[in-house]
């Protein structure tokens, strides 16, 4: 049972969001690993993969992935447990077909909306990356910024601006199809 009386699934599910012992086990990794700020990642990614593309993937994945994490963990938390009661009378008594079938299905929404949300940090991040000396929209923003270009360096907001509103849209219609018996 949880503290609020509700019955929990079997540990066997191996999702943190379902089961209390994958929790307990990962709940010190997660208040150690959390607080750091991905550009703390930064010189391990150049020290790892040396100034290329590979440390910047790093980075950016580093900066989303507690985003996606923690709006997957709460979606799957939220799942209706008389929903997972149903699934166990109607055949699905394993965890796994449980969690596939189920929990994850109705939990897409909340994960949407976290995945969602970790594309505007992607693109916040990708500054970040390009710190590192990798090319790209932020190295060029930074080097006009260096040379007091503050036109170009707008030109480079705007144009980072303009990419993450293409792939938000482009998202958000993703999102619609595959969420349609949602609507």
């Amino acid at each position: 049972m949880s503290p609020k009386g509700i019955p929990l699934v079997e540990s066997r599910l191996g999702a943190v969001g379902i089961s209390v012992t994958a929790e307990r086990a990962l709940s010190w990794v997660i208040r150690v690993l959390r607080p750091i700020p991905g550009l703390a990642w930064v010189p391990f990614a150049i020290i790892w993969f040396g100034v290329d593309e590979r440390a910047a993937v790093l980075i950016i994945a580093i900066g989303v992935f507690w985003i996606v994490f923690f709006s997957t963990h709460g979606a799957i938390r939220n799942v209706d447990r008389d929903l997972l009661e149903v699934a166990s009378a109607f055949g699905y008594r394993s965890g796994w077909s449980r969690l596939t079938k189920v929990a994850f299905p109705a939990a897409l929404p909340g994960i949407a909306i976290g995945i969602r949300t970790s594309l505007g940090q992607a693109w916040m991040a990708v500054v970040a990356a390009e710190l590192s000396g990798i090319g790209g929209l932020g190295q060029r923003m930074i080097q006009a910024s260096s040379l007091l270009a503050t036109d170009i360096v707008v030109v480079y907001m705007l144009t980072i601006a303009a990419l993450y509103g293409l792939v938000d849209m482009f998202f958000s219609r993703a999102a619609a199809r595959l969420l349609i018996w949602k609507m």
